[in-house]
């Protein structure tokens, strides 16, 4: 929770208040109210330039008996100007408990409104990585799955298509020959294939 903003809680205030000022007095009261307002900005500037602490709960405290020693300030001030007007002062001391209420109720708002604006934030910058990471992820899927097919297509194939033809060429001598020779034809193949993917693997973290 922060400080109020000076300037708007002091506009609201004196929508709030300048009615039943005017009701209750009479044009007399304008004058001190207007000198009120400005104890109330001066005060309301050096609050919020002042270092709160950064846990929540001595900040609030802080703040009310900062809020409320303003209230009183204003309502003795406004008091003052009426007395010297020839006013009742009596009902300037209302003050004293509706500024901080007013004063506390707009630094909640302006507090949430920021926080949830920078939760939105966070959110968003979260979400933007979550997007970039996933296609990270699928591009580098699709270019290792790219450079299986023309290491399948390539290297692979070949070496079956050569160990077919060879076979075919001279077909051997029984079926237990032609056993082996498509295993040896398969295992060349499997090694090949094996041989060309761990060198892929090691260029790709060379790579990163």
């Amino acid at each position: 929770m922060r400080a109020a903003p000076p300037v708007s809680t002091v506009l609201l205030f004196t929508g709030l208040v300048l009615p039943f000022a005017l009701i209750l007095v009479g044009p007399v009261s304008i004058l001190p109210l207007a000198v009120g307002l400005i104890v109330l900005v001066g005060a309301g500037v050096g609050i919020s330039a002042l270092p709160l602490p950064k846990p929540v709960v001595p900040r609030v405290l802080v703040l009310v008996l900062l809020q409320a020693a303003v209230g009183v300030l204003l309502a003795a001030v406004c008091a003052l100007g009426l007395l010297l007007a020839g006013g009742d002062p009596s009902w300037a001391w209302f003050q004293a408990i509706t500024y901080p209420v007013v004063a506390l109720a707009v630094a909640f708002v302006v507090s949430l409104s920021i926080r949830v604006r920078q939760d939105q934030a966070e959110l968003e910058s979260a979400l933007q990585a979550n997007i970039a990471a996933t296609a990270r992820v699928r591009s580098e899927y699709e270019r290792e799955r790219a450079a299986l097919a023309r290491l399948l297509h390539a290297g692979v194939q070949s070496e079956l298509i050569a160990g077919a033809l060879s076979l075919t060429a001279s077909p051997g001598n029984g079926p237990v020959t032609a056993a082996q020779r498509i295993a040896e034809v398969v295992g060349r193949a499997g090694r090949r294939f094996a041989g060309e993917t761990r060198s892929r693997t090691r260029r790709t973290r060379c790579a990163r």
